[in-house]
C-alpha cells in the first residue's frame, strides 16, 4: 500500500522527509538492562521483585508498605542510627547479607565454611557474632567502651538486639553500628 493513499499530499511529502535512524538493522534488546543485553542479574531481579508484588498483592498490601508494617522495621527505624546501618539491619533480619552459607543455599558458591575460624558454616549470625575475628573485636570493644555484646539466641539474634530487654539504648546504637 502507498504511503500517499492514506494521507493528504502535505503529509505523506512530510512523513517522507522523516529520517528513519541509523543503518543498522534491528536487533532484539532486553529491556530490563540499559545496554540491552540480557543478564540473569536481571532476569533475578525481575522475578524478585514480581514474586514481592504477587505476596504483596495476596496479603493487601503494596510492595512498599510490606516493610512499613512489619513491626521490626517500625522497631528499626526508631533507632538513631544512619540509614545505611538500617538497611544492613533490615537485610539482616530477613537473611539477606552474603555470608558463605546464604551464598552456598544459592548455588553461588560451592561451599559454605568460614574462612577466616574454619567453623563448617559461615553464617550472618556467625560471621558478625560467633566467629572469632568477631570475638576479638567485640572483646576490644568491652575493653575500650565498656559494652558487652549480650549472649544471643542464634534463630533470633537481630530482634533481639532492637529488645530493650536484651540490651540498653545507647549499647544497641554501638552494637548496631559495631557490626
Amino acid at each position: 500500500m502507498a504511503l500517499n493513499q492514506n494521507l493528504l499530499p502535505f503529509d505523506a511529502e512530510a512523513a517522507r522527509r522523516v529520517p528513519l535512524g541509523r543503518a543498522q538493522g534491528d536487533f532484539w534488546a532486553w529491556s530490563k538492562e540499559r545496554h540491552g543485553l540480557y543478564t540473569v542479574r536481571s532476569a533475578y531481579r525481575l522475578l524478585s521483585e514480581s514474586e514481592r508484588q504477587v505476596r504483596a498483592h495476596a496479603t493487601g498490601a503494596s510492595s512498599h508498605s510490606v516493610a512499613a508494617s512489619d513491626p521490626r522495621w517500625l522497631k528499626l527505624r526508631k533507632q538513631k542510627l544512619p540509614p545505611k546501618v538500617r538497611v544492613f539491619w533490615w537485610r539482616a533480619m530477613n537473611d539477606y547479607i552474603p555470608c558463605w552459607a546464604n551464598l552456598h543455599r544459592r548455588h553461588v558458591d560451592p561451599l559454605a565454611h568460614c574462612s577466616i575460624c574454619g567453623a563448617s558454616e559461615e553464617t550472618t549470625y556467625h560471621a558478625l557474632v560467633e566467629c572469632s575475628l568477631a570475638q576479638a573485636f567485640w572483646a576490644k570493644l568491652k575493653e575500650l567502651e565498656g559494652i558487652k555484646l549480650p549472649r544471643l539466641r542464634s534463630r533470633t539474634w537481630p530482634e533481639d538486639l532492637l529488645d530493650d530487654t536484651w540490651c540498653r539504648e545507647g549499647d544497641r546504637i554501638v552494637l548496631l553500628c559495631g557490626m
